[in-house]
């Protein structure tokens, strides 16, 4: 009787949808790794690196976003890759992402990749902020991008920060116990 009560949740664990795992708001970050692990970037000037932007969206998924993002004078902007889902993204000042995807986006997923060049040695962040036409930094969900929802600015990207400073260390995708990931997401 036991092993059918354990094999009957089993049963349910394994049926139910990976994005009821979602957490209720969306979450945006900026790191430097095709991972999302790393947000802390260090070399000697002048050097290059890849920002890139991932979010992890709400149960309610993400179909489009919007925000702005902020460079620091020691940053050169270059060229910016998107992700091959997305449909369509407004010609925007540099710094400025407005874009929709061809499908509703229900896990971890990135949606730029951006070659930046720093030119100092000089200890900086690159930073989320909200759109400066909606004055929100915000996704749009997956019914027909309605309704906008705000999300949780997740990570800034430190430039030229030894990986063992403080706000290098330690994330909830790396390191971290299943139980201390799912607290993150918990009211």
């Amino acid at each position: 009787m036991r092993l059918l009560a354990i094999l009957a949740l089993a049963g349910i664990f394994v049926s139910t949808p990976l994005h009821a795992q979602l957490p209720q708001d969306a979450y945006v970050g900026l790191y430097a790794d095709n991972e999302h692990s790393q947000w802390c970037v260090n070399g000697v000037a002048t050097y290059e690196f890849e920002m890139w932007i991932w979010i992890l969206p709400s149960e309610r998924g993400v179909l489009c976003v919007e925000h702005d993002v902020r460079f620091p004078s020691n940053i050169i902007i270059g060229d910016i890759v998107y992700n091959t889902s997305v449909v369509f993204s407004e010609p925007t000042p540099p710094g400025e992402y407005s874009m929709w995807y061809r499908e509703c986006q229900m896990d971890w997923h990135w949606t730029v990749r951006q070659t930046l060049t720093v030119t100092t040695d000089e200890p900086s962040f690159i930073e989320i902020l909200p759109d400066p036409t909606s004055g929100e930094c915000q996704v749009g969900t997956c019914q027909n991008c309605s309704p906008a929802e705000l999300f949780v600015m997740y990570t800034a990207l430190f430039v030229n920060f030894p990986p063992d400073d403080a706000v290098c260390k330690g994330t909830a995708t790396s390191g971290a116990t299943w139980g201390a990931i799912k607290s993150l997401f918990r009211d």
